[in-house]
């Protein structure tokens, strides 16, 4: 496949849609393409310090600033590092913490190396969950159009799947995913539990959805390939 002019690809939607699925195979499709997972900045932002060599008045130890802190979350673990011991946040069950501080602050980090990219000629392929409030109050739209990527072509790509196919494919990767048991105390892994969360926040056709050109892509009995197709005849159009 030849490069193509740069541009930015949003692909979000329903969780086991296949848009990350999707993203990754249009990133190594396109010769020019960078892949950015929105999940990926964040979780690098979620690290933080345990252990500062050289602390000071205004830098107090982790366990002192964390102490009197009720937003500090219930969902973290210490992990090894090039730096150190530092703590990982895991936002599966959307604590607090991560509803403050990692949210939001992600995807401005993920638009910051996009325009970097984009700078450099790359296809930019933007891997990233839009909540329905999100579409509702006009921030993906305002994300989509900022200045930063205003000079070159957008494509929004929403990946819908059925419930009962989402629900089976969850429990398909259950034991792949790493967050398998945090998702299954938060309800993912129950029928009518999935169902009260997946009609919150999974929603098949968001308000303001349609303020914004974009491919809605039912993926519910498309294999791979013919979802891939399909986003590769939407990005050329």
């Amino acid at each position: 496949m030849e490069p193509m002019e740069p541009r930015v690809i949003f692909t979000s939607g329903m969780a086991t849609g296949g848009k990350t699925t999707v993203a990754k195979e249009l990133a190594q499709r396109i010769p020019n393409a960078v892949y950015l997972g929105r999940d990926d900045t964040m979780y690098g932002g979620l690290l933080l310090v345990n252990n500062i060599v050289n602390p000071t008045d205004r830098l107090p130890p982790f366990e002192e600033y964390v102490r009197e802190d009720t937003v500090f979350p219930d969902f973290a673990k210490e992990v090894e590092t090039p730096f150190g011991p530092m703590t990982l946040v895991i936002h599966a069950n959307r604590n607090a913490f991560y509803i403050r501080h990692a949210n939001k602050q992600s995807y401005m980090v993920t638009a910051r190396l996009a325009q970097r990219n984009l700078e450099m000629g790359k296809v930019i392929v933007i891997d990233a969950y839009f909540g329905p409030e999100q579409f509702e109050q006009g921030n993906v739209k305002a994300f989509i159009d900022q200045p930063a990527f205003a000079a070159y072509p957008r494509y929004l790509i929403y990946f819908n799947v059925e419930a009962r196919v989402a629900f089976e494919r969850w429990k398909a990767r259950a034991d792949e995913d790493p967050e398998s048991n945090l998702r299954a105390s938060s309800g993912y892994l129950e029928w009518e539990t999935f169902l009260e969360i997946t009609e919150k926040r999974q929603v098949p056709n968001p308000k303001g959805l349609d303020t914004i050109p974009h491919l809605r892509l039912d993926t519910s009995h498309l294999s791979i390939e013919e979802s891939v197709a399909a986003c590769f005849q939407y990005i050329r159009s």
